[in-house]
Formats: structure tokens, C-alpha cells, sequence
């Protein structure tokens, strides 16, 4: 039975999956560092830092090293947002062929889109529902892929993510968060969505579906709040909760935020903005709640090597 492994470098974490052939890929290991190789993301001409390429390499290395417990035949190393628009993108490319004797990959908008879109395909729940609306958000990117009647009509990548839309319109995400800095936010998240190829009226009233790690730790949370383990708490994240949370997040420091069970305390500068997020998607498609589908973009990857 064939064996591979994914290690997924995103903006805010860096992932690994090791599955096995299975209908859909049998998951054999999973593991999330928490390394934002991101910062600065929102500049005119970004670029990774050295603390940052050194501090994702390490991570890649050691995900690896973990992942060949598992004698995977086949090992994959992609890397989205944060990575393809750096200026220095081959510095970073260069230090992980180094570390691992693997080639980086790094994903166009497009090809992460269709990757996601095999991902979804893992989802039994998703073969019985003809119409939705795919979100992944991420720290760098926001990915929509939209299906009608069970086939794929639209999709994009835009550069509206936790850690962009954050150091472009939170003045202190160390500080409680004014509403009016949130506000606007949303409003240009509105307008940079509605300004884009991708035509979100078609999507009123389609369910929405999010993927990642901006779904899995608001249901985390909420699990928590709701004194319920993770695999307990329903697949649909409902906004009025959502907004909920936001507001009570929204009011207290980082520092303090970091203290709440379920988020991350490397995310607890940005969570407030990955809410932000998603509520202003919520509203532009006239829908009050998240599928949360656990298929993400590793095991995309993972049945594209598999085959």
C-alpha cells in the first residue's frame, strides 16, 4: 500500500500529513508548528526575514525527520501565499533544498485552488450537497471555489489574508480592538472581493464551506465554550456565535485572548481578524453559517502523489 508525505508551508503554520491509499487518503500522522513566516507580508515589496527563513526551515526539517518514521515512497514540500510573493522567495527556496535534499515547491494561486479542489472531493458530506461555496483562508491568501450542481464553476486566489488584512488596518493587534478598526476591515475586504474576477452574487444563499486553519480553530474554541470535546461539536459554525466570539476577543489584549482554550497563542494577535473575515463572507453570501469540512489542502496534495 503506497505511503507519502505533505509538508504544507503556510503563512501562519507549517503543516505535515503522512496517509496512506485510501478512498479517501488513511492519515497516518498530522502535526501543525506554529512558525509565522509572514511577517511583513502586507509591504509594497515583501520579503522574508532571516529569522523567518531560518525558523521555517528548521520547522520543514523537523516535520520531515518525523514524517520518514512512516517510510513514506513519495515526499512532497509546497509552500502558498507568504513564500510566492516574497521578493526573496529563492533565498527561502534554496535554504530548504538544503535542509532536505527536496525541491520546494511553491504553488501558484491557481494550482492551490485546484489542489483544494481535490481536497474537498475527500468530503462524503460535500458529495450530497450540489451547491457551495469553498473558503480557505489563510494568513496571506483567500481562496473561493465555487460549485453548482456538483461541478466546479469558479475559483480564485486573493491577497486577503489574517496577517495582511492585520498590519494593514489594526494599528496594535497587541491592544483590545476598536470596532471602528474592524469596520473598516470588513469594508475592504467587501470591496477587494467585489472589485476581483470572481463573481460573488452567483453565491447568495450557497452554503459556505471553510477548510483550514482559521475553521478548525474557531470550532476548537467553540468546543470549549461549550465544555464539548473537538469531534463533538457540530460541523456547522454558526455567524450569530461567530460574531459572538468576535466581540468578546475583540475587547481583551492578545495577551489575554492567548488564555482562551482552543486558540493558539501564536494566532491570538490575528484571530480577531480571521473572524472579521469570515463574517464579512457570511454576509456577502446571505448565509448564517460554516461547514466546516476537514479535508484541507495537505490531503490534496497527498491524493494527487497517491494517485
Amino acid at each position: 500500500m503506497k505511503t507519502v508525505a505533505v509538508i504544507d508551508i503556510g503563512s501562519n503554520t507549517i503543516k505535515a500529513l503522512v496517509a496512506q491509499s485510501g478512498t479517501p487518503p488513511v492519515p497516518l500522522y498530522e502535526e501543525a508548528l506554529d512558525v509565522r513566516i509572514s511577517t511583513g507580508i502586507s509591504q509594497t515589496n515583501p520579503c522574508l526575514t532571516e529569522d523567518a527563513i531560518r525558523a521555517g526551515t528548521h520547522a520543514v526539517a523537523e516535520l520531515l525527520e518525523r514524517a520518514k518514521q512512516h517510510k513514506p515512497d513519495q515526499i512532497r514540500i509546497v509552500a502558498t501565499s507568504a513564500v510566492r510573493d516574497a521578493q526573496n522567495r529563492d533565498d527561502f527556496a534554496k535554504s530548504i533544498e538544503t535542509a532536505t535534499n527536496i525541491p520546494l515547491d511553491i504553488l501558484t494561486g491557481k494550482s492551490e485552488a485546484l489542489t483544494l479542489d481535490k481536497a474537498l472531493a475527500c468530503d462524503p458530506f460535500l458529495h450530497t450537497c450540489p451547491n457551495f461555496l469553498s473558503v480557505d483562508l489563510g494568513g496571506g491568501s483567500l481562496e473561493f471555489l465555487h460549485y453548482k450542481d456538483q461541478i466546479l464553476t469558479d475559483s480564485i486566489s486573493l491577497n486577503i489574508g489574517t496577517v495582511r488584512m492585520t498590519e494593514g488596518f489594526i494599528t496594535n493587534p497587541q491592544d483590545p480592538i476598536p470596532a471602528t478598526s474592524l469596520d473598516a476591515l470588513s469594508d475592504k475586504v467587501a470591496e477587494l472581493i467585489q472589485a476581483s474576477a470572481f463573481d460573488m452574487n452567483a453565491c447568495k444563499g450557497t452554503q459556505l464551506v471553510g477548510t483550514g486553519g482559521a475553521m478548525s480553530v474557531t470550532r476548537a474554541i467553540l468546543a470549549h465554550k461549550k465544555d464539548i470535546d473537538y469531534n463533538e461539536h457540530p460541523s456547522y459554525l454558526h455567524t450569530h456565535e461567530m460574531q459572538k466570539l468576535l466581540e468578546e476577543l475583540a475587547a481583551i489584549t492578545a495577551q489575554q485572548r492567548a488564555q482562551v482554550p482552543g486558540l493558539p497563542e501564536r494566532r491570538a494577535d490575528i484571530f480577531p481578524t480571521t473572524l472579521a473575515i469570515l463574517l464579512t463572507l457570511a454576509k456577502l453570501t446571505q448565509t448564517d453559517n460554516f461547514y466546516h469540512c476537514p479535508y484541507n489542502l495537505r490531503f490534496g496534495l497527498a491524493k494527487e502523489l497517491l494517485g
